[in-house]
């Protein structure tokens, strides 16, 4: 979910997410569960610890440059990376 910048502070995302805990309910379920980035810069993370969800797990993400030259496969003989 996310909130247009004009439209952001004005209490639309926790509508939105109240409005959407009320149906979950509604429909049976018990828990609701979400993922968010801790350093969003909207203040996502506020947001949902103030609607009362608690970070339960937490996550890595992994990323590398693309080298167009490099082949990139898995390989069982070595822990290292076949990529350059």
């Amino acid at each position: 979910m996310s909130t247009a910048r004009e439209w952001r502070g004005k209490g639309i995302a926790g509508a939105l997410n109240c409005e959407s805990l009320r149906e979950l309910k509604a429909r049976g379920l018990e828990e609701a569960g979400l993922g968010v980035h801790v350093e969003n810069p909207t203040g996502a993370f506020k947001l949902y610890e103030g609607l009362g969800f608690k970070v339960t797990t937490s996550g890595a993400t992994f990323q590398r440059p693309i080298d167009p030259h490099s082949s990139c496969g898995p390989t069982r003989k070595s822990h290292k990376p076949p990529c350059g």
